[in-house]
């Protein structure tokens, strides 16, 4: 049976939004119709998709939708795309008009109600084998309704086709653009072996007699010139056109030689290239597995208790704290004692749990918050009462010419009041 979730989120699509396009498919091998439905989100209620489609087969003698995961499939393969009556007189006098209402009467029957006054409704008779699909279309102004039954395909037969044929399409596409890239290098070599010879003879008849102007006709050469890489000529050669010559000699040697590795490197490929540059899965990180330490300088590198990957990087002096200050981007949080000096504490972003636009959790908070306080000069003790830490990005600071090395103002920030940890002081100790 189609769940109410599924019939909400149909009514959710269609209702409100643009129809563009209705589409038959026969199903090879099969009897009866796929029909394709797209459209354009249109009011503010809808979800932001971009063009959806829906696809409308049967299942157990009711009506069942797909959605647009099978879109694709079906267009690689075209299954038969097929015009129907319905196709025909939808695409006549419902194209391009908003759908104001859309409502599921049953789990065999629904209905679109356009602006303008047009209706769209489709029934399927479950009696018959296969289904039929009564479509009745009304369009304001015309004497009678469009009515027409067509066949609907059962979607557990149609799916399996879309599998299989789907399967063997992908397969012939891959090996169709492996020879076309092939030909294509192909002739990339053939270009380039063309260009490097013609600048070569011409490189070594300057080295041995000096003569060029039988070359000065050669389509290469007024190729170059046309595209200025060639300096022109008056009466003698120019050191200027030497070193233009043995440039353009290097530099199709390297096109050459290039093509020719991509050539060989295609040949030796499995005849199935992929259609689409796939990236490497990421491995993922076991908790067992080394985090590794930062290496840029200057400064202590610390990594938080709590949050394995996330390093706080602390100035150890006034140098220190001026360069890590400039080398900060602007949105990394800094932290710093409040009413007394003390490191200079950041945090960067683009670190695991603490991305380019992800808030500050308490975890990293505390975190900051305590190295700011153990590398001040207030004397903080385990247990003891808890001091004030600012914090704040890197935005919010600024460094201006009359204040002292380590120095900088703090246009805004937000504080917190911080107690020392035992974690800290081991943390302290083992770094």
């Amino acid at each position: 049976m189609v769940s109410q979730t599924l019939t909400q989120f149909v009514n959710l699509i269609a209702e409100g939004s643009q129809f563009q396009a209705m589409r038959s498919f026969r199903v090879k091998g099969g009897r009866g119709y796929i029909f394709s439905f797209d459209f354009f989100p249109w009011a503010s209620g809808t979800p932001s998709i971009g063009k959806e489609a829906l696809f409308l087969g049967s299942e157990r003698g009711q009506l069942a939708w797909r959605f647009s995961e099978k879109s694709k499939i079906f267009e690689q393969i075209r299954l038969e795309l097929h015009d129907c009556p319905p196709l025909i007189f939808a695409k006549s006098h419902l194209k391009n008009k908003k759908i104001t209402r859309s409502t599921s009467v049953s789990e065999s029957e629904f209905l679109w109600e356009f602006a303008g006054g047009a209706k769209l409704k489709g029934k399927i008779s479950a009696h018959q084998n296969p289904p039929v699909l009564e479509f009745e279309i009304h369009v304001p102004g015309r004497p009678k309704d469009f009515r027409s039954q067509i066949e609907l395909a059962n979607w557990g037969q149609a799916a399996s086709k879309v599998e299989t044929n789907s399967q063997k399409h992908l397969e012939n596409q891959k090996t169709k653009k492996l020879k076309n890239l092939e030909a294509n290098v192909l002739a990339d070599v053939n270009r380039y072996n063309l260009r490097s010879k013609f600048w070569a003879d011409l490189a070594i008849s300057l080295e041995t007699n000096g003569e060029f102007q039988n070359f000065l006709s050669h389509e290469f050469f007024i190729e170059a010139q046309a595209k200025k890489e060639i300096p022109v000529l008056k009466n003698e050669k120019t050191w200027e056109f030497l070193d233009a010559v043995f440039k353009q000699k290097k530099k199709f040697e390297k096109k050459y030689l290039g093509s020719k590795t991509r050539l060989e490197s295609l040949k030796t490929q499995s005849p199935v290239l992929k259609t689409k540059r796939q990236s490497q899965p990421k491995e993922e990180i076991s908790a067992d597995s080394e985090i590794l330490k930062p290496k840029k300088k200057p400064g202590l590198w610390i990594q938080s208790p709590w949050d394995p990957g996330l390093w706080a990087r602390v100035g150890r002096n006034s140098k220190e704290n001026d360069e890590l200050y400039r080398q900060a981007r602007d949105r990394d949080l800094w932290f710093h004692i409040r009413t007394s000096p003390g490191g200079h504490v950041w945090i960067p972003r683009g670190q695991p749990g603490f991305g380019a636009k992800s808030a500050a959790h308490e975890n990293l908070l505390r975190f900051g918050a305590q190295l700011a306080l153990i590398n001040s000069k207030i004397r903080a003790t385990v247990g003891g009462p808890g001091h004030e830490v600012d914090f704040t990005e890197r935005r919010n600071l600024k460094k201006t010419k009359g204040l002292g090395g380590g120095k900088i103002l703090v246009l805004k920030s937000d504080t917190r009041n911080q107690k020392l940890e035992s974690e800290f002081e081991s943390l302290i100790k083992g770094a």
